[in-house]
């Protein structure tokens, strides 16, 4: 197996295991359940470690991929500056996730505004983990990108106003 094939392997596993713990931390959150909250917060930080091998793989996918025909070193740049941008809300996943635990282990007052913050933080990471994710995509998916969407999207309507004129 080599760097490209890891990187396509562990990648996912940070962005729907964030989506997971964000779902099942706002339940505990909703429903007071202390099993819940620590369940999601275990999965974040669980999920955002995965982030590290996905991080580290990409350099090697790089380099495999570069000299495919059709890949632009534009969309793996791209892909490489969010994937850094999503690392910072990783690190505050993994820091909130552990003091949430913590705390709560310690029987601190404030374990469940530590549980609301990483709630918060993780539901942004949502968003930033998915650009990373279709960033990446687009690198050898054409027909995901937005410039092959509009051309798309222009061709039916071309297409409709010739069936209209056809009338």
């Amino acid at each position: 197996m080599n760097q490209a094939h890891l990187h396509m392997v562990v990648n996912h596993f940070p962005i729907i295991g964030i989506i997971i713990g964000v779902i099942v931390l706002g339940v505990g959150i909703l429903s007071k359940s202390v099993i819940s909250k620590r369940i999601g917060g275990l999965i974040l930080i669980g999920s955002s470690l995965f982030t590290f091998p996905s991080f580290e793989t990409g350099e090697g996918a790089e380099e495999i991929v570069e000299h495919i025909q059709g890949v632009s070193e534009n969309l793996i740049e791209k892909h490489e500056e969010l994937a850094e941008q999503f690392m910072g809300f990783v690190w505050g996943i993994i820091l909130i996730g552990i003091l949430a635990l913590l705390s709560e282990w310690k029987m601190k007052r404030f374990t469940n505004w530590l549980y609301i913050t990483l709630f918060v933080i993780a539901s942004f990471s949502v968003y930033f983990a998915k650009q990373v994710g279709t960033s990446g995509g687009e690198i050898r998916h054409s027909e995901i990108r937005k410039e092959t969407k509009s051309a798309t999207d222009s061709k039916k309507k071309h297409k409709e106003n010739d069936e209209e004129d056809e009338d």
